[in-house]
């Protein structure tokens, strides 16, 4: 019996209307509700053109019209390679890390103008992005990029910002993640390092060697002084200042030799000479 009645409802065109109905109920539920992720927002298109912004949470759209399309408001990463020339026409690559958001407030004017999100990173942020670093890296010289790396990168920060702060997107940060020349410019580099290491390694050595040689000959002048000082005896000192002495007798006597002393060293020198 039940099994019977079960078989007329199944069958029944009423049923199958409701179902349909209720089928058509939950899609067009799904349809119009918008769940937007945290970092993102939703630009809502209406017939292809912008119709209003979702913020992040549970939002509303007209069913079967309206689409949804996200943007991530997040800090994003793009990192590029970049094959330049510097100031003196060595080849660089130079690889570029961008930190980068999108400006949150704007992405419906983002959408009208750039297009959506993977779209504009291909064509308008990757181009950029070379360029900014081409034009930097053409204003040094390969030497300058190593030894001035952060005013390289000062300036390319400034240029990307230029480029892109017109498109409503915000630079966060670049870094400059790697340089590299040529295999001939790398070699020549470090031989030149090579070359200043020992230029510097032999004028340390004649320093040393200046300092060892004056050293030794005021070694030398103290002992000789020294040999002088211990070998010259009153009687010698006392006849250098004879022999020095002009005849005339000092109006203040000190500790010079008196006429008594002067007597007695001339007896002295006479015997001497006999």
């Amino acid at each position: 019996m039940d099994k019977i009645n079960f078989t007329k409802l199944i069958s029944s065109p009423k049923i199958w209307v409701y179902v349909i109905l209720v089928i058509f109920l939950l899609i067009t539920i799904r349809s119009s509700l918008v769940i937007v992720d945290a970092g993102y927002k939703a630009v809502i298109l209406r017939y292809g053109s912008v119709a209003g912004v979702r913020d992040e949470g549970l939002g509303f759209k007209i069913p079967f019209i309206d689409r949804a399309i996200f943007f991530e408001t997040r800090v994003r990463k793009q990192q590029i390679l970049a094959t330049a020339a510097s100031k003196d026409l060595q080849q660089v690559d130079v690889t570029v890390a961008l930190n980068y958001r999108t400006e949150e407030n704007m992405v419906d004017k983002i959408y009208q103008e750039l297009g959506m999100q993977e779209d504009y990173v291909d064509r308008i942020i990757i181009p950029r992005l070379q360029e900014a670093t081409k034009a930097t890296t053409a204003k040094y010289t390969a030497e300058e990029i190593i030894t001035k790396r952060e005013i390289v990168r000062d300036e390319l920060v400034n240029l990307i910002k230029q480029k892109l702060g017109t498109l409503f997107i915000r630079v966060e940060d670049v870094s400059i993640v790697n340089v590299e020349f040529s295999p001939e410019f790398t070699q020549a580099i470090e031989e030149k390092q090579l070359a200043e290491q020992r230029a510097l390694k032999a004028e340390n050595d004649l320093k040393r060697i200046e300092i060892e040689a004056k050293q030794k000959i005021v070694s030398a002048e103290a002992e000789a002084l020294k040999i002088i000082k211990s070998n010259l005896s009153e009687l010698v000192i006392k006849k250098m200042f004879i022999e020095k002495w002009d005849g005339k007798l000092p109006l203040v006597l000190g500790n010079q030799p008196t006429i008594l002393d002067l007597s007695n060293l001339i007896s002295e020198e006479s015997d001497s000479n006999k």
